[in-house]
Order: C-alpha cells, then sequence, then structure tokens
C-alpha cells in the first residue's frame, strides 16, 4: 500500500486521483500490508508438545465418541442415556428405565456388543438394559443395515479405545514432565493446570510477551473499530476458559468479569503475577 500522500501547507484534495496513482507508481515503492519476523522463533519443549498429543488424543476420543453414537442411533437407540427425563414437571417421551451413561465401567459390555438380541438375556448387563432390549426398534432393522452398521461401529470402537489409551498415556507422561513446574506446585496437578503447564508453565514470562503467545494480543480493527485478538494457539486459551468455568478458583478469579476473551485474560494474568512473573 502507499501512505497517505499531502502537500505541506495543503489540505483538502490533492488533485486527479488516476494521475496521482500513476506518479506514485514511478516514483515511490509501496510498503507491505504485514511486516515479516525475522530471526529464529523460540524452540518449544518437550511438554508443550505432549500437552498438544494429549489435546489430539482427547478430540479423536470425542470424535470417536459421536461416530459410535451415530451407530447406536441404528443398533439399540435407547441404549442412550437421554439427557432429561421431564421438561416443565411434565414426563419427556423417553424410553424406561433410563440405563448408565454408556461410558460407564458398567456399561462395558454392552459398549462391546449392542446387539439387542444378545443383551436381553446378558446377566453382565444392566437390568435396565436387559428390559430395553427386549422391546428396542434395533430388533426391526433390516440384516444388510444391521451388518453394515456393526462393521462400522466395531471399527469406530477400536478407534476409541486406542486413543483412549493414548490420553492416559500422554496425561501421566505430562504429569511427569511438569511436575516440578512452579504452575503446578501453586495452584496443583489437575488435568486442565497440568496441560496450562505444559503449555506456559516452563518459563517466566514478561506480561505482554505471555498475552500474545496466548493468542490475546489484539492485532487489528475489524470494519465496526472493534478490536480483535490474534487467536493464535487457540488450545491455550481452550484450557484457560475450561478452568475459568469448571474449577472452583478459576471461577472465583473470572467472577463479576464478562466476556470469554475477558475472563480468559483474568485467568492468565493470576497465573502470571502468581508465579509466571519474569
Amino acid at each position: 500500500y502507499f501512505g497517505p500522500f499531502s502537500t505541506k501547507g495543503q489540505r483538502g484534495k490533492v488533485g486527479d486521483l488516476t494521475k496521482m496513482l500513476v506518479r506514485f507508481l514511478k516514483q515511490h515503492t509501496p510498503r507491505k500490508f504485514f511486516s515479516v519476523k525475522s530471526g529464529k522463533e523460540e524452540e518449544l519443549p518437550p511438554s508443550y508438545r505432549v500437552a498438544l498429543e494429549y489435546i489430539n488424543a482427547t478430540d479423536n476420543v470425542r470424535r470417536y465418541k459421536h461416530l459410535l453414537l451415530d451407530c447406536l442411533g441404528i443398533l439399540f437407540p435407547e441404549v442412550v442415556r437421554a439427557g432429561k427425563i421431564e421438561k416443565n414437571g411434565k414426563p419427556l417421551p423417553v424410553p424406561l428405565p433410563q440405563p448408565p451413561d454408556l461410558f460407564s465401567s458398567r456399561m462395558k459390555p454392552v459398549l462391546s456388543n449392542p446387539n439387542p438380541f444378545a443383551l436381553e438375556e446378558d446377566p453382565e448387563a444392566p437390568e435396565a438394559v436387559r428390559i430395553l432390549a427386549r422391546k428396542s426398534l434395533g430388533r426391526f432393522i433390516p440384516q444388510e443395515l444391521r451388518e453394515k452398521t456393526f462393521k462400522d461401529y466395531h471399527e469406530f470402537l477400536r478407534g476409541y479405545n486406542s486413543n483412549l489409551l493414548l490420553k492416559k498415556e500422554k496425561m501421566k507422561e505430562l504429569k511427569e514432565k511438569v511436575a516440578t513446574y512452579p504452575l503446578v506446585e501453586r495452584f496443583g496437578d489437575g488435568d486442565i493446570v497440568t496441560v496450562l503447564a505444559g503449555f506456559i508453565g516452563w518459563k517466566k514470562w514478561r506480561w505482554r510477551e505471555l498475552r500474545a503467545f496466548c493468542g490475546l494480543d489484539v492485532s487489528r480493527l475489524d470494519s465496526k473499530g472493534k478490536p480483535r485478538i490474534s487467536r493464535v494457539r487457540p488450545h491455550i486459551r481452550q484450557y484457560l476458559y475450561l478452568y475459568a468455568t469448571l474449577n472452583p478458583k478459576g471461577r472465583g478469579i473470572a467472577s463479576g468479569i464478562r466476556g470469554r476473551v475477558k475472563r480468559i485474560e483474568a485467568v492468565l494474568k493470576h497465573f502470571w503475577k502468581e508465579c509466571l512473573r519474569e
């Protein structure tokens, strides 16, 4: 782009725009909208890599859960526990009795083989599941659809189990790497704090540097003139928000603060003041 052109002592119009642009192209070099940073970026520690691997495994577990639930909507829809059984004091049309949570230890026989024909007499299945299996809609689907859905289901189940195991291994590895970090020593070794320690607890920071690293520095103004953050490294902000909303200490820190970004920034600044300050 070309910077604003003006002649000393003059205001208002600068003449014909076309002629001015031709003159600028001949006499001046345009500037770049975005500057390119020079120098090598700081190398991130192993704890940052392990925290990313943990998040990837967690996301895969969540994705495979949804795929499994899609298959169960065909094979045995009643076995998925309803979120609510009544609304405004009136019962909702959900199957009864309600089964335990599908991904709990009691439901392992169901998760491994959600076949209502087999589960109606399975002594290892919860009683509610056996009752639901006798009248399940999954008993009436075509055989061809049943076989195809079971094939997909078992493929998704293998992906779910492998990523669930990987998730546990990565959390264990991450806890070992951040055990001596000040952030863990000050705020405990819960999963959320452990992940945040892996991302930002490995060094001491200047405040502006830490805020920029977490993608919270204002990088532009939108068309309405509102400031917008850079949004780099969204996984860090995700776990800062989880701490602000799920952790009792985090809720206390963010209490009375409106706006997602402001609450995240308040939690981050509290961490920085307590144990991350340079």
